[in-house]
């Protein structure tokens, strides 16, 4: 059986940027395996990112003690609304009417 683990490395900047700083007091404070939750953390990175490319990005930017349910449904909100698929068959469907 062959080991077909990756090994993946990120470096944060807490002195350099706002979440970086915020995300490495957090994990100081992880009663959890670190490796674990890192793994987590990735994983769910990837899943926004299938879900709107835009979101990983949109979302670490608000990273800090203050960041809570109410601005990450503000986020997916502004998402889904300007990014509806339903929006964009309909237009679909009005163009192939015409």
């Amino acid at each position: 059986m062959s080991d077909k683990r990756k090994k993946i490395i990120v470096h944060i900047h807490p002195d350099s940027f706002r979440e970086d700083k915020f995300a490495d007091e957090m994990l100081d404070q992880q009663l959890i395996k670190k490796g674990d939750f890192l793994k987590k953390c990735f994983l769910s990175g990837l899943a926004l990112h299938l879900a709107d490319h835009r979101l990983p990005n949109m979302i670490s930017c608000l990273l800090d003690e203050n960041f809570n349910l109410e601005q990450l449904h503000n986020v997916l909100s502004f998402i889904s609304k300007s990014d509806s698929p339903t929006k964009k068959e309909n237009i679909s469907e009005e163009k192939s009417v015409r």
